[in-house]
């Protein structure tokens, strides 16, 4: 078993090229808009560009996505205005060891990646090599900030490539409003999420090809994902699994029904038909109960 590894650094030119314009992430504590069932705040993640530390903007969770280019070196504040320390993770990506976010771990001998206490912040630079779906996620206690709404999507675009909301959509499974330690979350559906919501609705265009990039940030759960009309599941193709691509041979139309652990990412593609309908984005655990559905109008 490898459970570390230091890898020497490799000089190469990079020409003249430079970050780009900055991205901040804060991670307020909030309370909810509406307080979970039994009362407890949840956190979420701001996010802000350019040179700006901060923002009038209210935090939200999942946060918001982090939309990137391959190839591109972006540089990230990360802030924490929560009231204890926290880390941030940036899974999937392949990027220097500092900057990973597993404090006390990544880097090297004198160099160990910090948390970030309250009211500190953490500066991450790195190039994504490939384009792709990835998460962002706290890396310290994971029940409760995990479970509070500590997580959003990363997407990784190629050059020229343009991220767009209206037919390329981000799903994220998580859980929310469980205390720190609480066992009971690995059996309470009442606590799984589908993009920070127990029922959400979504439009989609019928006509039109839709990517859908599936994303299991729960704290420990293997799920069922399916799409499907009340004749049953639709076809789609898949398309990538964590960031990469999948065999030809797996590139082809399949029942839209796929078994996802945690951290994991796939990506599809699907065909809505023109004409309106009502589709559902079904969870399940894997013995088949019922976890969250997600509505969706094509149209």
């Amino acid at each position: 078993m490898i459970v570390g590894a230091a890898v020497l650094p490799v000089r190469r030119s990079h020409g003249s090229k430079s970050f780009r314009d900055s991205q901040c992430i804060t991670s307020p504590v909030r309370p909810a808009p509406e307080p979970d069932r039994d009362g407890r705040p949840t956190a979420g993640f701001v996010l802000c560009e350019g040179p700006a530390t901060s923002t009038s903007e209210r935090p939200v969770a999942p946060g918001p996505p982090l939309v990137l280019r391959r190839d591109e070196p972006v540089e990230i504040t990360v802030v924490n205005n929560l009231a204890e320390a926290t880390a941030v993770h940036w899974h999937g990506l392949e990027l220097d060891s500092y900057y990973d976010g597993v404090h006390g771990w990544s880097g090297a001998a004198g160099r160990l990646a910090p948390m970030i206490e309250p009211g500190a912040s953490f500066v991450v630079r790195f190039t994504p090599p490939r384009a792709g779906t990835f998460i962002y996620h706290t890396h310290l206690h994971d029940f409760r900030q995990l479970s509070s709404g500590l997580y959003g999507p990363i997407i990784v675009t190629d050059p020229g490539e343009t991220f767009d909301s209206t037919t390329d959509h981000v799903i994220v499974l998580g859980r929310s409003g469980v205390d720190s330690g609480d066992p009971s979350v690995l059996s309470d559906p009442a606590s799984v999420v589908m993009n920070g919501e127990r029922a959400p609705r979504l439009v989609w265009k019928a006509g039109t090809r839709h990517h859908l990039r599936v994303i299991n940030i729960t704290t420990d759960d293997i799920l069922v994902v399916g799409l499907q009309t009340a004749d049953g599941p639709v076809m789609w193709k898949p398309v990538k699994k964590d960031g990469a691509m999948l065999p030809g041979a797996e590139e082809t139309l399949v029942p839209a029904r796929q078994t996802i652990a945690v951290g994991e990412t796939y990506e599809f593609e699907y065909e809505a038909p023109p004409g309106r309908r009502t589709a559902w984005i079904d969870v399940r655990s894997t013995g088949g109960k019922w976890q969250v559905q997600g509505e969706v109008i094509v149209r």
